[in-house]
């Protein structure tokens, strides 16, 4: 398992049931897949804190910052949207489309200020 390169203190939490398999530190959308730009329930409801199969229940976190897989670089203090490829990692966002900005970089993974918004 990948281990996080950011601390949470695991607060401001939620549940959800998945509708295929995920990885940690992910973007999981309402619907239980992971978030993508299709919008809808596919807006991001939080950050997968572990690794489940389709039907499973995982805890993600909703609010403030967890961390989260790139799937490109991404600057410090750039907005954050899922990426493209539907895989639940980060990618470059707007103003206008995004679910949050990074306030810290690693080398797999950004620390995700989260803001649930449409993307």
């Amino acid at each position: 398992m990948i281990e996080a390169e950011f601390a949470h203190d695991g607060e401001d939490s939620i549940s959800i049931k998945l509708s295929q398999p995920v990885v940690p530190y992910r973007l999981i959308a309402f619907n239980g897949f992971y978030a993508s730009t299709a919008g809808g329930g596919y807006d991001l409801q939080g950050v997968s804190t572990t690794e489940g199969n389709t039907g499973d229940v995982i805890t993600a976190c909703t609010e403030y910052s967890y961390p989260v897989e790139m799937a490109e670089p991404i600057p410090l203090y750039a907005y954050v949207k899922p990426a493209a490829d539907g895989s639940g990692r980060a990618a470059v966002g707007t103003a206008t489309n995004n679910c949050g900005t990074c306030l810290a970089v690693g080398t797999t993974q950004i620390l995700l200020k989260i803001e649930r918004q449409t993307h």
